[in-house]
């Protein structure tokens, strides 16, 4: 599989990727398009394409399910450039020092990223929102499985997640206030 991608697309900002990268957006032009019916979804039926068709993805597949036959591809071709590694080892290795924890394989990071703003007040495009309980329900999970466990949270509600994540297990709050620092970290 190879992935083309406009030398001016945003990801690249992000990303180091290791295949082709095309100034053209032409290229794409008759190739088969995936298309999504609706961004929170997953349909079964868009996952009939292998790694030798040309194809061009739509909208968001927000659903890793359409990804996991590329996994390991995916992997070597979208790694994080240097300077956002480089913050994000700085991050966590902050908050072992704060919690007196020696070495991050010690430890069993859980991430949790709580989305609140738009889709506080958006409840019909198919989110639902994570309910306090539903946190709780998670967090004990986790908790349970993982002898040692720190939980990292990442929202752009962080007052609401204080508040409403439980605190009776380890949790570290992070904002680093871009979202490329948020997800490698997370």
């Amino acid at each position: 599989m190879n992935l083309i991608i406009p030398s001016d697309a945003e990801i690249r900002e992000v990303f180091e990727i290791t295949d082709i990268f095309n100034e053209s957006r032409e290229l794409c032009r008759g190739f088969r398009k995936v298309l999504d019916r609706a961004s929170p979804t997953y349909h079964k039926s868009l996952i009939n394409f292998s790694s030798a068709d040309n194809i061009q993805i739509g909208y968001v597949l927000q659903s890793c399910k359409y990804f996991y036959m590329y996994d390991k591809q995916l992997k070597k071709q979208l790694t994080f450039r240097k300077p956002i590694q480089n913050i994000e080892k700085q991050t966590i290795d902050k908050i072992l020092q704060r919690w007196k924890i020696k070495s991050r394989k010690s430890v069993n990071f859980v991430g949790i990223h709580i989305r609140r703003g738009d889709k506080v007040t958006s409840y019909d495009d198919g989110y639902k929102i994570a309910t306090p309980e539903y946190f709780n329900r998670s967090v004990n999970y986790y908790a349970k499985k993982y002898e040692a466990v720190l939980f990292l949270v990442i929202s752009d509600g962080m007052s609401w997640s204080i508040e409403n994540v439980p605190s009776h297990v380890p949790v570290s709050y992070i904002s680093l206030r871009q979202r490329e620092l948020d997800m490698a970290t997370i």
